[in-house]
Formats: C-alpha cells, sequence, structure tokens
C-alpha cells in the first residue's frame, strides 16, 4: 500500500495574543417625551403625537471602533463613540 505524500505546513508564530481586549460594556440612558393632541379636520377628528427624545443622555463614551493597525502607535484604542443626539418626533394619526 502507497502512502499519501506530504504536502507541507505552515507554521504562524503571533507575538500577542489574539483578540484578548474586549469593549467596554455598552452603557446608554435615553428619554422620550410624546405628548398626544386632537387635531380638529373637516368633520373628523384626527390625532397626532409630539415630542422629542434625547439618546445618551449622559454622554457616556460608548466606543464603536478599535484601532487595530499594529504599527500604530495608538493600536488598541477606541474610537468612534456616538455624542449625544435629539430628534424631534411626529406621528399623525389617521
Amino acid at each position: 500500500m502507497r502512502k499519501p505524500a506530504m504536502l507541507g505546513f505552515s507554521v504562524m508564530l503571533l507575538v500577542f495574543r489574539r483578540n484578548d481586549e474586549r469593549f467596554r460594556r455598552f452603557n446608554s440612558f435615553d428619554l422620550q417625551v410624546v405628548k398626544q393632541i386632537r387635531l380638529p379636520f373637516r368633520t373628523k377628528e384626527h390625532t397626532a403625537k409630539l415630542g422629542f427624545g434625547v439618546f445618551n443622555l449622559l454622554n457616556h463614551f460608548n466606543p464603536r471602533d478599535v484601532q487595530n493597525d499594529l504599527d500604530s502607535s495608538r493600536f488598541g484604542e477606541f474610537f468612534n463613540g456616538p455624542p449625544r443626539s435629539f430628534r424631534g418626533k411626529v406621528v399623525l394619526g389617521f
């Protein structure tokens, strides 16, 4: 019986442990306020909801990206955290 030919193999040497760091826990405090109002329109009465929302009210840094280039002086640092944001809201009911 003939033995199969050995094709060879490659060895990967890592200087550091991969995926050793983790992102911080996500922490966000959001607030939304909505007020329902009535809109008289000809023979029917419709409703509307007006409001606003504040996302990340406490402005906590929640990074979305990490610098993973080994040659960078900022290797392992976190970036791109969304800032506090304000949004208006209008919902019309028919």
